[in-house]
This record gives structure tokens, C-alpha cells and sequence, in this order.
């Protein structure tokens, strides 16, 4: 028997005596309940394909683009210091200018490095003897007047970079504490 039989077979039931009085044949489900699942299942329909047409267009677009990383910021544009760790086992460096005739001169410095990470402090320790030796050529080479104030940051960012040239790790920053010339 096919399914097509099978409905014949149902409309062929007699009805019965209150179905011939209202003239409706009673169902399983109230029509009311049958019109809101057919409505939701129409929503939930149109919301797969949806979903499924903007996956498919946003995976076609996308396919060829690189990712994008977030923006590099430089050092002018951050607004706060970051907080180091200070080496400060640097003996002070004491020597002559190399103005005529020379004058004396006298300083200290400490070494920034990012905090926390002791590899750069062990490897400190073991080149202090090189970069005092490299400090105290620096500034054997430098006049009185090259050791003023205002030429103190273009100094320090000098050593930072000379230091990090004989380093493996890479150090942040290097402070004057102290510096005469006299």
C-alpha cells in the first residue's frame, strides 16, 4: 500500500454524527497550534539561510586578505614609562676629557633592563668589567662641554646602544646618576 492510498484510505472514513453537525472533522492538533509551528518553522528557515549566506559571502571575501596586526606603537606615543629593573653594581667611571688640557671627570650610571628577566641581570654581572671599560672610553672621547645637561639623553641613548652591541640580551636604557667634569 502507498502513502498515496494511505490518505485515500483516511477520507474515506465516515464522520461522524457531531462532525456532521458542525461540518468540521474534529483534529489531533487545535488548526491555531498547526499555523504557529508552520510560522516558526518558516523564522528558523530564513534564519539558516541567513546565516549560512553571510558566512558564505564573509569566506569568499575574506579568503585571500591577511590577517591584520595590531598597530605598532613607537616610543613617542606611549604616554607611560615602563618600569625596569636598575643595575646598579657599576663602579664610578673616573677619567680625563678630551679637551687641552684635559679636565677630570667623574661618573656613575645604572643600566635599565625589563623587569623580571634575570638572564639580562646574569649576563650584566658577567660583562661588568667590559662595559666600565667602554664607558670610560666613551667618555675619555668626550669634551667638558659635550658632558653638560642638555646633552645628557643623547649620551645616555649612545651608551644604550654601544652597551646593547657587546650584549646578547638586550638592555633598556642607561641612567646617569651622577656626572663632573672638573
Amino acid at each position: 500500500m502507498s502513502d498515496e492510498e494511505r490518505f485515500l484510505d483516511d477520507d474515506d472514513q465516515q464522520p461522524t454524527a457531531d462532525e456532521l453537525e458542525t461540518g468540521k472533522k474534529e483534529s489531533i492538533l487545535p488548526s491555531i497550534l498547526i499555523k504557529i509551528l508552520q510560522w516558526t518553522a518558516i523564522i528558523i528557515g530564513v534564519i539558516i539561510v541567513i546565516v549560512f549566506v553571510s558566512w558564505l559571502t564573509f569566506t569568499i571575501l575574506m579568503r585571500d586578505k591577511v590577517s591584520q596586526a595590531p598597530a605598532v606603537t613607537s616610543k613617542e606615543y606611549v604616554n607611560k614609562k615602563l618600569m625596569y629593573d636598575y643595575y646598579k653594581n657599576i663602579e664610578p667611571i673616573r677619567g680625563q676629557t678630551a679637551d687641552v688640557p684635559p679636565k677630570t671627570f667623574l661618573a656613575r650610571i645604572v643600566i635599565g633592563y625589563t623587569k623580571g628577566v634575570t638572564v639580562i641581570q646574569n649576563e650584566l654581572i658577567e660583562r661588568t668589567d667590559k662595559i666600565q671599560n667602554l664607558l670610560l672610553k666613551y667618555l675619555s672621547n668626550k669634551t667638558g662641554d659635550e658632558m653638560a645637561p642638555q646633552n645628557f639623553e643623547r649620551m645616555e641613548d649612545e651608551l644604550t646602544q654601544k652597551i646593547n652591541d657587546i650584549m646578547v640580551e638586550q638592555i633598556s636604557e642607561v641612567l646617569f646618576t651622577e656626572i663632573q667634569a672638573f
